[in-house]
C-alpha cells in the first residue's frame, strides 16, 4: 500500500473509532468560516486538535497538502487516540469490572495496529520515530498483561501494577508531544517558503502577463498595418496556344478592404473589384462586352443579386450554399433565375442550378443552365476541381442541347496552373458544334455550329508581388 494511503487509512480509523466508542456530542458552532456547520466531520478533528486551520480563521479545503502538513495532522491524531485509550483503560483497571477490562483490552488492540499503521507512515519522520518506538514495546507489555486480567482473577496489588505500566504510557505519549512540536516547526517553515514562492509566483505571473498584453497590442498593431498596407501583385505569362503565340498580363492589388483583379489576354480584358459583398466586374473578349454589378448578402447561405449590361441589360437572383458555414458541412450549391431585356423587351431568361460536394481538395460538381431567348439552348456541366499546395486542377464537360433543331454540341477542358514562381500553365480545350460561350451568361452565350477543334496551350510567367 502507498505510503499516502496508509496516512488516509489512519486518520479514517481513528475517526471512525471515536465515533463509534466515544459517542462525543458536538458543537454546533462551526470551528472555521469557509466551513458549513452540516461538516460534522472537520469539527470533531478541530475539537481534537487534529486540524488547526489558518490563522485568518479559514480551512480552505480545496487547497493541497504538503506531506509535512500531512505528517502533523496524522501524528496529532495517534497522540488524541493513545491518550483517549490511556484514559480509558486506567478507568477500566479502576472500577474493577470484568465487563470494562474487555473494553479496554479490545482498546489497546485498536490501538497496537493503529500504532503498526502509524509506524510505517512515519518512518521517515526521525522526529516521532524513537518515540513510536518506545510506544510500540510499551502498547504490547500492557497489552499482555491487560490479557492476563480479562481471563483470570488476580489482586488488587497486580492491578496496580498495571496502572503503572499505563502511566508509563502516559508519558510516553506527553514526550510524543515534543515530536509534535518539532514536525510543526517543519510544517511552519515549509509553509513560509511556499508563501515566499507563491508571492514570487505571482509577481513573475504580473509581470509575464504585462509582458503579454503588451505583446498582443504590438501583434494588433502590426496586424492593423499588415491589413491596411497595399498588396500589390504584377505579372504576365507567355507560350503558345494552338500553335500561336499566346500570353497574358495580370495585376492583382488590395488595400483598406478593396480588391483588384484585372487580367489583360490575347482574346480580351478582364478587369474585377470587390469589397465586402459588392463586385463590379467588366469583360471584353472576341467582339462582345459585358458589365455588371453585384452585391451579396448574408454568409453560409447567401442571397446574390446582380444587374449587368451586354447586348442587352439584364438582371440575375441567386442563393448560394457554402462548403464552410452552410447547413451541410461541405455542400457546394447554387440556384438562381434571370431575365434579360433586349430592345425594350423581356425575351430572355435563365434557370440554372449547381450542386457538388468538396471532398479533402476535390469538389466534383453537377449543374443544368436552361437560356430561353433568339437561339435557346440547355446546357448540363459536369466539373472537377483540385488544389493543392503546388497547383490547382480544373477539369469541365459541357453538353449543349439546342431545341427545335434538334442539335448538339460539346465543349471540355482541363487545366493546370503551378503556385511556383515562375509558374506553369498547361491546359487543353475541346469543342464540337459549338461557338463556345459561357454558362449563365446573357452576352457570352453558346450557337449552334458546325466547327470542331482542339485548342492546346502552354505558358510559363512569372509573379511579383509588393
Amino acid at each position: 500500500m502507498p505510503l499516502r494511503e496508509k496516512r488516509w487509512l489512519l486518520a479514517k480509523t481513528a475517526v471512525s473509532v471515536w465515533s463509534a466508542s466515544l459517542g462525543l456530542a458536538l458543537a454546533q458552532q462551526a470551528p472555521f468560516k469557509d466551513v458549513p456547520p452540516t461538516l460534522e466531520d472537520i469539527r470533531f478533528l478541530y475539537q481534537k486538535g487534529i486540524v488547526q486551520g489558518y490563522p485568518d480563521g479559514t480551512f480552505r479545503g480545496r487547497e493541497y497538502m504538503t506531506r509535512y502538513q500531512v505528517a502533523a495532522m496524522l501524528y496529532r491524531t495517534y497522540l488524541a487516540f493513545a491518550d483517549d485509550v490511556a484514559r480509558r483503560v486506567r478507568e477500566a483497571l479502576n472500577q474493577d469490572a470484568q465487563a470494562r477490562l474487555e473494553e479496554a483490552l479490545a482498546a489497546i488492540e485498536d490501538l497496537r495496529e493503529g500504532l503498526r499503521i502509524v509506524q510505517e507512515a512515519m518512518g521517515d519522520y526521525p522526529e516521532v520515530k524513537a518515540n513510536l518506538e518506545e510506544t510500540r514495546k510499551n502498547v504490547e507489555g500492557l497489552a499482555e498483561e491487560l490479557a492476563q486480567v480479562s481471563s483470570q482473577m488476580v489482586t488488587r496489588e497486580e492491578i496496580g501494577e498495571i496502572i503503572g505500566s499505563v502511566g508509563a504510557l502516559e508519558n510516553l505519549i506527553k514526550r510524543g508531544e515534543d515530536g509534535l512540536r518539532a514536525l510543526t516547526a517543519r510544517v511552519n517553515a515549509l509553509e513560509q517558503v511556499v508563501r515566499d514562492l507563491e508571492q514570487r509566483s505571482q509577481a513573475a505571473q504580473g509581470e509575464l502577463n504585462k509582458k503579454v498584453f503588451d505583446l498582443g497590442g504590438r501583434v494588433d498593431a502590426l496586424e492593423k498595418q499588415g491589413k491596411s498596407r497595399p498588396k500589390l501583385t504584377v505579372g504576365g505569362s507567355v507560350g503558345l496556344s494552338n500553335g500561336e503565340p499566346d500570353g497574358e498580363v495580370f495585376v492583382r492589388g488590395e488595400a483598406n478592404g478593396v480588391r483588384l483583379d484585372g487580367r489583360l489576354t490575347s482574346d480580351g480584358v478582364q478587369v474585377r473589384a470587390e469589397q465586402g459583398g459588392l463586385t463590379l466586374e467588366h469583360r471584353a473578349q472576341g467582339g462582345l462586352s459585358e458589365s455588371r454589378a453585384g452585391y451579396r448578402l448574408f454568409e453560409g447561405v447567401a442571397l446574390g443579386l446582380e444587374l449587368g449590361y451586354g447586348d442587352s441589360a439584364f438582371g440575375v437572383v441567386r442563393i448560394v450554399h457554402e462548403p464552410d458555414g452552410g447547413l451541410i458541412p461541405g455542400v457546394v450549391a447554387e440556384a438562381g433565375v434571370g431575365a434579360g431585356f433586349h430592345e425594350g423587351n423581356l425575351s430572355r431568361n435563365l434557370l440554372f442550378v449547381r450542386a457538388g460536394y468538396r471532398f479533402g481538395a476535390v469538389t466534383p460538381s453537377v449543374g443544368y443552365y436552361r437560356y430561353q431567348g433568339e437561339e435557346p439552348y440547355s446546357l448540363l456541366e459536369g466539373r472537377l476541381d483540385w488544389g493543392a499546395d503546388f497547383g490547382s486542377l480544373g477539369g469541365y464537360y459541357r453538353l449543349v442541347a439546342f431545341p427545335g433543331s434538334g442539335n448538339r454540341g460539346s465543349e471540355w477542358g482541363v487545366r493546370f496552373t503551378s503556385s511556383s514562381n515562375p509558374f506553369v500553365e498547361l491546359g487543353v480545350r475541346g469543342t464540337e458544334g459549338l461557338v463556345a460561350g459561357e454558362p449563365g451568361s446573357f452576352s457570352f452565350r453558346y450557337q449552334n455550329a458546325t466547327a470542331s477543334r482542339t485548342d492546346f496551350t502552354v505558358r510559363v510567367g512569372y509573379r511579383l508581388e509588393f
